[in-house]
């Protein structure tokens, strides 16, 4: 009894370290720096900008998705454009909308492996919504 139940813990902690999470490395703010591109189709672009002062862990981020035509005629970029403050911790970025009114980081989830970026579609909803997706982004 004692034999089948090492050996299921073991498979479960095999399994568990075998996942695509474990896979990721976790995503730095030196890391990140740059701009990257989404994979697919290739329309959105984050640009990382690392802090200015050494030992910070807060950095820029500049989100730029485009344009779109309003239903009145005028040409705005799209939902989800705009200057961010971030941070990283552990395996989520902590961002706020420096347009916004809201002074609260919303979290979401973030991987680096392979030179992919993979990140929450926070940009494609508006900030402070729930992501629905995970979004792949190359570096350019």
């Amino acid at each position: 009894m004692n034999n089948k139940l090492y050996l299921l813990l073991a498979v479960c902690i095999f399994s568990g370290a075998c996942s695509d999470k474990a896979l990721e490395s976790m995503a730095t703010p030196a890391g990140l720096t740059g701009t990257w591109i989404e994979k697919t189709n290739r329309k959105d672009t984050l640009v990382f900008n690392q802090a200015i002062a050494a030992g910070l862990t807060e950095g820029n981020l500049l989100v730029k998705r485009g344009k779109e035509l309003t239903a009145e005629g005028y040409l705005l970029p799209k939902i989800g454009s705009g200057l961010y403050t971030y941070y990283i911790k552990d395996d989520e970025i902590y961002l706020l909308n420096m347009l916004s009114s809201s002074s609260v980081y919303t979290s979401y989830p973030i991987g680096q492996s392979q030179g992919e970026l993979k990140v929450g579609n926070f940009f494609e909803l508006g900030f402070n919504k729930p992501h629905t997706a995970i979004r792949t982004f190359v570096r350019l």
